[in-house]
């Protein structure tokens, strides 16, 4: 996919994201420790990012929380670096592919009552966490 990208844009910069060396994301590997398939080639990418597990699992929890995006963890890992490259750029486009859902997770530390309670309150999210009780917008039936 990065050398059809590059293709229709010679300026396109592709980044990878991989797991930390000391916590496994489930669906991400890292190549400096595992195992290297031969259809994998390096030179495609512009860069490498590591995420540890807490922060993919955190941002998995953010975008089902605040944007209703059910991701697991590599697709938290992923959309924690694209966040971080926005943030950096003055300009452009950064395009994130989210290559997992979250029904594989629901029993997982990513959907904990407690832990979604901390995230919502962390960013300030205005969910059912915040208070316990559901958001039911005024002059709404229940």
């Amino acid at each position: 996919m990065a050398t059809r990208l590059r293709e229709l844009n010679p300026h396109i910069k592709v980044v990878g994201v991989a797991p930390d060396e000391r916590t496994p994301i489930q669906g991400l590997k890292n190549y400096r420790v595992q195992h290297v398939p031969k259809i994998w080639d390096p030179n495609v990418l512009d860069d490498v990012r590591y995420v540890d597990l807490a922060t993919a699992e955190e941002t998995a929890r953010l975008l089902a929380l605040g944007e209703s995006l059910l991701v697991g963890p590599s697709s938290g890992a992923i959309v924690h670096v694209a966040l971080q490259f926005a943030k950096a750029m003055e300009g452009g486009v950064v395009v994130a592919i989210a290559p997992d859902g979250m029904e594989r997770y629901l029993t997982t530390a990513i959907c904990e009552p407690a832990q979604c309670l901390k995230c919502a309150l962390k960013y300030g999210l205005r969910c059912s966490y915040s208070d316990g009780r559901p958001i039911v917008e005024p002059d709404a039936e229940l």
